[in-house]
């Protein structure tokens, strides 16, 4: 019994034979060969399965992301306006993390997943009429209606794609700012009108980013604002458009945010 315990795996009786003994070291030589090729054989398997995995996923990223740059290049406005969002929310996380808030939400897989999905969160505006998302003048308030209706639009557009990919965090999380990237601290944003932490940090942490870019680039219905403008008019907003704490995070970055809207021009 010891001697299986120690990693035997078989025994010979004596009086034995040696060609015995021999048939049975041979057998038990071959029995390894072969564990080991199947050792091997199953991790060959494992890396082409990861591969393949990793090509489908890639592959339904691009599509996802195809399918807001349409949506983007609707808005004849917008430019890069995606691509700025993204590296802005990215920022923003980042910056939290560091000054200790959220530490138990903002890992570095929901950062990663928060800056990959946030080009999805206009997506909507696909199902947005042109005559209204481009309209060079002022909107009626029956068009603005019309107009909010895109967060709806995108999150249920995802949220069909959800179905068939439960599992899938850069959906669910595109599902979250598609729908409550519009969403204020005190409850007077849309769709749900939600107010404060009832609103998804990411939504949170997006809106912002999403509101100065907005700001500081030109519109068919208006100019631009000044960096500066832009910065005085978050401030004022915080605790009532943004968290308090998404802006103190801002605070820290505003010439960041300046130097990346100067480097990635419409």
């Amino acid at each position: 019994m010891k001697a299986f315990q120690a990693g035997g795996v078989d025994y010979v009786s004596k009086p034995f034979q040696e060609q015995e003994v021999l048939a049975r070291v041979w057998a038990h030589i071959h029995l390894k060969k072969l564990r080991e090729e199947l050792v091997y054989h199953n991790k060959q398997l494992e890396e082409i399965v990861t591969k393949q995995v990793e090509i489908i996923t890639a592959s339904q990223m691009a599509t996802i992301f195809a399918l807001a740059k349409l949506a983007e290049s609707r808005d004849k406005g917008t430019g890069q306006h995606f691509e700025r969002v993204r590296i802005f929310t990215k920022k923003l996380a980042l910056q939290m993390r560091e000054m200790g808030l959220y530490e138990d939400i903002l890992t570095p897989s929901f950062i990663d997943n928060l800056y990959q999905a946030a080009c999805l969160h206009d997506i909507g505006k696909v199902g947005v009429p042109d005559a209204i998302l481009l309209k060079p003048g002022k909107v009626t308030p029956v068009e603005y209606e019309e107009i909010k209706k895109h967060s709806i639009y995108g999150a249920d557009t995802l949220a069909e794609v959800l179905k068939y990919f439960p599992e899938n965090q850069f959906l669910q999380m595109g599902v979250e700012l598609a729908r409550y990237h519009h969403e204020k601290w005190d409850g007077t944003g849309y769709p749900e009108g939600l107010v404060g932490k009832d609103i998804p940090l990411s939504a949170r942490i997006i809106a912002l980013a999403d509101y100065y870019d907005a700001l500081t680039s030109i519109r068919c219905y208006r100019e631009a604002f000044s960096h500066e403008e832009t910065i005085q008019m978050i401030y004022r907003e915080s605790g009532r458009h943004f968290d308090p704490d998404v802006v103190k995070a801002f605070r820290l970055l505003d010439k960041e945010f300046k130097r990346i809207r100067q480097e990635i021009q419409d």
